[in-house]
This record gives structure tokens, sequence and C-alpha cells, in this order.
């Protein structure tokens, strides 16, 4: 239904507690969201309705999903639907926007979506959440790559940019008159401004690369 193959509980359980990513992470969130996806499919299997579960699991939840499920339960107890509360929470996400250590308002929606339908269609509706768990883990594995490589290529800006530098300091070691002339003469220092630019603006931009993948 959400074309995702669901998969036992035990597999997606391993591939839960494998990953430990950094406090503040948007993949600790999306982690921390696919425990309560698993929470849900647990107490589905139990014969628990959606908001029951919320109820029973909410003291083991941590981080900002914990938070975004407590405000779940205050707006249904002011009045608010179930799937109003949804709503409100995934309305609070889009505003949210990419903000570190927050589940992104895509893992919400998918979330959301599976509770909605397992509300509406009664208990035992655990392979949708099941379904969720997958997703969300994978979605969160991708995220944590996506990290790793772009710390890689961070690594290799500083060391490209550090080359000259050092090159410079090697340089002088072995002549000792190469630093004076670049600094007391008109030619030294015009090239190492130019030098001196060219390589902040490397940085600059290799930075600004990474960054917008990181967006």
């Amino acid at each position: 239904r959400f074309g995702f193959k669901s998969r036992g509980l035990g597999d997606v359980y391993k591939r839960q507690v494998r990953g430990r990513p950094r406090p503040g992470d948007r993949s600790g969130a999306g982690r921390d969201l696919a425990t309560l996806a698993m929470h849900l499919a647990r107490g589905a299997r139990s014969g628990l309705t959606t908001p029951e579960v919320l109820e029973v699991c909410a003291p083991r939840l941590s981080g900002a999903v914990a938070g975004e499920v407590a405000t779940v339960r205050a707006d249904m107890s002011r009045g608010h639907t179930f799937e109003d509360a949804l709503h409100r929470w995934h309305r609070r996400a889009l505003r949210s926007g990419r903000t570190a250590g927050l589940p992104d308002a895509e893992g919400v929606a998918l979330l959301g979506n599976a509770a909605r339908f397992a509300h509406r269609q009664g208990a035992g509706q655990a392979e949708v959440f099941e379904s969720v768990v997958t997703a969300l883990l994978d979605r969160a594995e991708v995220a944590e790559e996506v990290r790793a490589l772009t710390a890689q290529a961070r690594a290799s800006v500083l060391v490209l940019c550090a080359l000259p530098l050092v090159g410079l300091a090697m340089l002088g070691t072995i002549e000792a008159d190469v630093l004076p002339a670049l600094v007391t003469t008109t030619p030294g220092a015009a090239a190492l401004v130019t030098a001196t630019i060219l390589d902040a603006g490397a940085l600059r931009i290799g930075s600004r690369m990474v960054g917008r993948v990181l967006r």
C-alpha cells in the first residue's frame, strides 16, 4: 500500500540499534521516528489502537520525537481529533524546515499517513507500520552515508588548501631568501596576495558545494 516491502521487526530492530548518529543529526531524529513506528507496529500486533499505543510508548521515546508525541497527546486532550493532531504535527515539521535534531516533514508525513490509515481501519495494521520503519531506516542510513561522504570532501578541501602553505614553509626552510622576497618585494607581495585570494576562494567554493549537498 505504501510501496515498501514489509520486513520482520527483528530485522529492522537490528538496523535500528546498529546506527549511532551524533546528537543533533537529522538522521538521529529519523531513527527516533523509526522507533516510534516500531512501537506502533508492536502495539498493533497486540490489538491496541494507534492512540492507545501512543499513550503506552510515550515514556519510552527520546529526543524531539518524544516532545512531538507529547504535543500530539496534549492536542487530543484539548479536544482535537487524532487525525487533526497528526496534521498539526506535520505543519510544525514543515515550519521547522531542516532544523538539526528535528525529524523532517517527509518522515513525519510518512508516519502520519500510516497512523491515520491504521486508525481508520482499526487495530491489527502492524504491517503498515513495519513498512514505515523500513522506509525511515533507509532514509536515516542514506543521510548518514551522505554526511560521511561530505565529511571526506571537507577534509579533502582543507588538505588541498593547506598544501600551498606547507609547500611555502618547506621551500622557506630549504631556501631562506624565499620568504623575505615574498614580503619585501613588490612581485613577491603580489604573488602572495594572489595565492591567498585563490586559496581562500577555493575553500569558500568547496564549503558551499558541500553545504548544498547537505540541504
